[in-house]
C-alpha cells in the first residue's frame, strides 16, 4: 500500500475523474468543482495510473470501462496499491451482477449514468464523510 505524505493537512478533497466522454467528465468537473473539491481528469489507463501515482486521490470516479482496461481488472490494482482511495463506479446499464463482482474491491456506489446533480452531489458528500478505513456501501 502506497501513501504520499504530502496528502497530509490539505483541506480540499481530490476528486479524480475517468471517462473517455469529453462531455461527462466536463459537466461531472464543473459540478463538483462549484462544491469546493479538486477535480483531475483522465481519459485512460495511462493518465489513470499517472494520475493516482503523482496526486492525492481521495475518490476515484470512473466509468466501469475505460479505454483498454475494466474496472473489473482494475480495481485489485488499485487496492494493492492506494486502499484509501474511495471508488464510485459510473455505468450506463446497471447490472446486479457486475455490483456483486466488484463490492470486494471496497467501491461506495454504483452510479447509473446519466447521473442527476444533486444524486451526484449527495453521493459524493456521503462518500467523503466515511473514514480511511470504512468502506460501509452507501446504498441507494
Amino acid at each position: 500500500m502506497m501513501f504520499n505524505y504530502a496528502c497530509a493537512g490539505r483541506s480540499a478533497k481530490t476528486i479524480l475523474l475517468a471517462f473517455q466522454n469529453v462531455n461527462r467528465r466536463e459537466y461531472l468537473s464543473r459540478v463538483l468543482s462549484r462544491d469546493g473539491y479538486r477535480i483531475l481528469c483522465a481519459d485512460g489507463p495511462l493518465s489513470l495510473i499517472e494520475s493516482l501515482n503523482d496526486y492525492c486521490v481521495d475518490l476515484l470516479i470512473s466509468e466501469v470501462n475505460l479505454s483498454g482496461i475494466s474496472m473489473e481488472d482494475f480495481l485489485p490494482f488499485l487496492r494493492q496499491r492506494h486502499f484509501t482511495i474511495k471508488v464510485i463506479i459510473a455505468v450506463e446499464d446497471y447490472s446486479p451482477k457486475l455490483e456483486l463482482t466488484l463490492r470486494p474491491y471496497k467501491i461506495l456506489y454504483m452510479m447509473r449514468l446519466p447521473v442527476s446533480e444533486n444524486l451526484l452531489k449527495s453521493v459524493v458528500a456521503r462518500g467523503l464523510e466515511i473514514g480511511k478505513e470504512s468502506y460501509a456501501y452507501l446504498h441507494r
